[in-house]
């Protein structure tokens, strides 16, 4: 058997700054490395081998395992995530409606509250409109109660209290952290601080609270090495209507696909729903997840995948809109069941929830690897890895190329692995191309002869595909998948080929998009 000159991936990865391991083998089984070329002026994140999302900075190549134990290089298109607050659903972004989202109570720390029980007249500060007498503060208006630098700007807090007594009108925590639909009884929520103020502001209110207590928590275990405790609890209230939080993302532009993303994991409820709306989307906008057996449950026309991450599940929703609008929003929607329709309501009770971590929506037809963001929008910028081997590693006259991939998408774009002198006179390549289910394989030599055969696989282009290209001088073979498509006695004339590259021969542009779990390089055709 003919021993590879160049051999990427295959379960052998090493990467640093700026490079990525590609090796060649010899007949008494020593391998030598090969460095190629990668870039991506930006952090970015993969899933590690312990199923975990991890981040990697700058110009640094990512080797993912989501889908397989021997890892895959992952490249990816640009992309923003336009969620400006990915993992603090409990920040004010995330608007809340028959339910709330709760941390860990478990790591609750020390009592920030010195006076909770209102024993004394001491330690708040209060408006004209509270009084504290009788072991309970009592509002007769509008007003504030409150007690400054108390609280640490971005650390998440457990917030209690009692309402004691009520009359009329409502008491919120600040910056719209929590208004709660009062009536005597016990409340809690989850506040990420964006203020180290602790305060309580009355709207007309008539009434007492009690028993006041604020504790910094964590969130719950979540699937990232960076943010381990990261995930938050959206459970439902006891209300009869709508269990759900949601987020404006601003504008739509129309024509355009917008991908939704978040890990989800079951609770004590199985279901979760994802919407759009705020501007017109194709068919009912909505998809649903069955959380327990990592399933889709029904949608609308838009296009919905759900993936195993850990003990997570990445669950992912498509939608195209058809009108321009300046107030898109984003819904994560508790339902009841996988056949459950847009914007149920039913009676929770109180309880019942579901894990939620790094949410994500992009400008994209599909969802890519997770972006987090704390306060803005945020870019991971194009991956390109190029210029592996050199003039000794290909032969110009015969040889074969092998690669297994999967696309980030089934058409859309053209996007190339090459072999070439970096021009377009020497090359071969192997495409996906922007046609759905086709592969495009050419080759051009010096003498101008040119091949371009496209082909329609049996199976899409975003899954895993085998593909083997043999190349001598009257004798052209294409087997996708094991099976022969293609055969050609053309003749061509190539000169030196010194590179490859995931992309065009010129190293710009029809950049490779998707997972590499190998690519092989023979220099003649016995490994056919």
């Amino acid at each position: 058997m003919a021993i590879p000159s160049l051999i990427i991936g295959g379960g052998k990865w090493a990467t640093k700054k700026d490079k990525l391991l590609a090796y060649k083998q010899n007949i008494g089984g020593r391998y030598f490395a090969i460095n190629g070329d990668t870039s991506r002026n930006s952090t970015a994140t993969f899933t590690n081998q312990n199923g975990l999302i991890e981040s990697v900075g700058n110009n640094v190549a990512r080797v993912d395992f989501k889908d397989d134990v021997k890892g895959s290089l992952l490249l990816e298109t640009q992309s923003t995530n336009l969620i400006t607050q990915s993992e603090s659903f409990v920040n004010s972004y995330w608007t809340k409606s028959g339910a709330s989202i709760q941390g860990d109570p478990s790591t609750a720390g020390v009592e920030e509250v010195v006076n909770g029980d209102f024993a004394t007249d001491t330690w708040w500060g209060k408006d004209t409109s509270w009084t504290i007498s009788g072991g309970s503060a009592n509002s007769n208006g509008s007003g504030t109660m409150y007690k400054g630098s108390i609280l640490t700007i971005g650390k998440t807090y457990l917030v209690s209290f009692d309402i004691s007594s009520y009359t009329s009108g409502s008491v919120s925590y600040p910056n719209g952290g929590f208004t709660p639909t009062l009536a005597v009884g016990s409340y809690s929520f989850t506040y990420m601080a964006s203020s180290a103020t602790v305060s309580f502001s009355g709207v007309s209110f008539i009434g007492s609270i009690d028993n006041v207590s604020v504790k910094e928590v964590q969130g719950f275990a979540s699937p990232s090495v960076d943010s381990p405790t990261g995930a938050f609890k959206l459970v439902e209230d006891t209300s009869t209507g709508a269990h759900y939080m949601s987020t404006g993302f601003y504008s739509t532009t129309n024509g355009s696909d917008y991908t939704f993303s978040a890990f989800v994991k079951k609770g004590e409820n199985n279901f979760i729903q994802f919407i759009f709306s705020g501007a017109t989307y194709d068919g009912g906008n909505y998809a649903n997840f069955d959380l327990l057996n990592g399933a889709l449950g029904s949608s609308s026309i838009g296009v919905s995948k759900i993936e195993s991450i850990g003990d997570f599940y990445k669950c992912s929703f498509t939608s195209t809109a058809i009108a321009t609008s300046s107030a898109g929003q984003v819904f994560i929607w508790k339902i009841q069941s996988a056949t459950s329709s847009k914007t149920e309501s039913y009676t929770g009770d109180g309880t019942s929830g579901v894990y939620m971590f790094g949410a994500q929506l992009e400008v994209l037809p599909y969802a890519t690897s997770y972006i987090p963001t704390s306060g803005s929008a945020v870019t991971r910028v194009q991956d390109v890895a190029n210029s592996f081997g050199d003039v000794n590693t290909f032969n110009s006259s015969e040889g074969v190329i092998e690669i297994k991939v999967k696309g980030l998408s089934n058409g859309g774009t053209s996007r190339k692995i090459s072999i070439s002198d970096g021009t377009g006179d020497n090359r071969i390549f192997i495409s996906m191309s922007s046609t759905v289910d086709y592969w495009q394989i050419g080759l051009e030599g010096s003498d101008g002869g040119l091949l371009n055969q496209n082909f329609t696989t049996t199976t899409p282009q975003d899954v895993w595909n085998t593909i083997k290209l043999k190349y001598k001088n009257g004798d052209i073979g294409i087997k996708i998948n094991d099976i022969e498509v293609y055969t050609n006695n053309f003749n061509f004339i190539i000169q030196s080929m010194d590179r490859l590259n995931f992309g065009k021969a010129n190293g710009t542009g029809n950049y490779f998009l998707g997972e590499v779990q190998y690519v092989k390089y023979y220099p003649n055709i016995t490994n056919y």
